[in-house]
């Protein structure tokens, strides 16, 4: 759902639309729709698709081919657990949007594949959304081409993805974190330090922060940061992965 609401903003922001009240008579047939479409988004990111859904209907209904229409409609059938009709209110906004439209029609399929685990597709769609330099979020679509990437156990392209999120957007933590976890697999230990240490400097620790800290210092000998980093991982996030993969460890010795 947090994916969901993360998609939801990006389509607001790209809609640029405001729902002030203005001193005219004279109604805008495209800002009309543009306004439902944006009171369609509010609605379904606070959990309300009934009314969601009857926004992006109407909208439809005036013009069937409204690529943001679409996908609000294809973010409807997602939530509902309705897959194949999601995809084909995705594929409709790709085809009928305009160059300035289709990245985020992209973007919004890319994170619909992603979640049905089909990475090959969903990275296709990511890559073309990071060609286009006008996209706001484009950082962002490299990362998930990134996240995609290491599904496919591509990791040549996973890193060059992640750096190249963190050039455009530096306080991407997501990024930051994955950067981390590959270079502490490569056993470049120092650079999987400083790449944690940045993303402590710009979040809160995590599960997974917490444990990659704990073998971090592991390596380097610091018993205090990995009593300290054990400690939080115990009391923050005792029902993770995580802590259950650290209780292993400690019980292996």
């Amino acid at each position: 759902m947090k994916a969901i609401s993360l998609t939801i903003s990006i389509l607001l922001l790209s809609g640029c639309v405001s729902t002030g009240v203005t001193k005219t008579s004279k109604v805008d047939p495209a800002k009309a729709m543009d306004t439902r479409i944006e009171l369609g988004m509010k609605y379904l990111d606070a959990g309300n698709r009934d009314q969601a859904l009857r926004q992006f209907l109407d909208v439809l209904e005036v013009d069937k081919k409204n690529p943001r229409g679409l996908q609000g409609l294809a973010l409807v059938h997602q939530l509902n657990g309705e897959p194949e009709a999601a995809e084909e209110n995705f594929q409709k906004s790709i085809k009928y949007a305009n160059n300035k439209e289709i990245s985020a029609s992209r973007y919004t399929y890319g994170l619909f594949l992603s979640r049905q685990g089909r990475y090959e597709d969903a990275s296709v769609q990511f890559e073309e959304v990071a060609k286009d330099l006008s996209y706001p979020e484009r950082a962002y679509s490299l990362y998930f081409a990134g996240r995609c990437a290491l599904e496919l156990n591509n990791i040549v392209r996973a890193k060059a993805a992640f750096t190249h999120a963190l050039n455009l957007r530096s306080s991407m933590a997501p990024a930051v974190i994955e950067l981390a976890d590959l270079a502490f697999k490569d056993q470049d230990y120092s650079t999987a330090k400083r790449y944690l240490d940045r993303y402590n400097k710009l979040t809160e620790p995590s599960a997974r922060s917490l444990w990659l800290g704990i073998r971090i210092e592991r390596i380097f000998d610091n018993q205090d940061r990995v009593s300290s980093q054990a400690l939080a991982l115990k009391n923050m996030f005792g029902y993770s992965k995580e802590y259950l993969e650290y209780k292993a460890l400690i019980e292996s010795q």
